[in-house]
């Protein structure tokens, strides 16, 4: 069978029957499916992300918008001339219908964007990712939003941390007024023992 790995999940009904929106890399491809409380799988089965022949789909994350959820991941289609690119694409939550079928590019900037991460606010989704467009081997950390009809609002991204070392694997969560980003960064070379801490940029919403 087909190895699944790379999970992520995102509740879309808190109510007294829960279901919860959950996506996977399956091989090199994306998958999602909607689960009720019982983890049965709902609407149908499991749906691909998008179907692009020979194209490598890795590191899927999800949020909900109350209505549809949209999935992000690390797109190959374009990798001989950009590189790894950050796409997507959203889901009826009801029914898990794939809205958007050669999904979203959400940053198609020159050099490899990995590890993409997504939350919702008022402003829309936000899509946090790491970045190598400079070539220097040290990645920053870039983001944008994404609105609930798809669109994203900077195709190169915003960045938002671009220090002298290596910052990498961002996650984003919304707190109620504010977006937060947390990544890892190599703060000191020379502590062999834990060169990495955690570092954090609030972002309004």
């Amino acid at each position: 069978g087909i190895e699944a790995s790379h999970a992520d999940l995102n509740l879309l009904d808190p109510g007294n029957s829960p279901e919860w929106g959950v996506v996977w890399q399956a091989g090199e491809k994306i998958q999602s499916a909607t689960f009720d409380a019982q983890g049965q799988v709902k609407n149908g089965g499991v749906a691909e992300a998008v179907n692009v022949t020979g194209n490598r789909q890795i590191s899927p994350s999800i949020a909900f918008d109350g209505q549809n959820y949209l999935a992000v991941w690390v797109d190959y289609r374009n990798h001989e001339t950009t590189g790894a690119d950050i796409y997507g694409a959203r889901f009826e939550a009801k029914t898990g219908n794939q809205l958007d079928p050669n999904g979203i590019a959400i940053c198609t900037a020159a050099g490899d964007q990995e590890n993409p991460k997504v939350a919702f606010g008022p402003s829309g989704f936000y899509v946090v990712w790491d970045d190598e467009r400079d070539g220097d081997g040290l990645d920053d950390i870039y983001g944008t939003t994404v609105s609930v009809l798809g669109v994203a609002a900077n195709a190169q991204g915003i960045q938002i941390s671009n220090a002298n070392r290596p910052q990498i694997t961002p996650s984003i969560g919304f707190d109620g007024s504010n977006f937060v980003v947390v990544w890892e960064e190599w703060f000191d070379a020379s502590a062999e023992a834990a060169p990495f801490q955690i570092a954090a940029r609030q972002i309004d919403s």
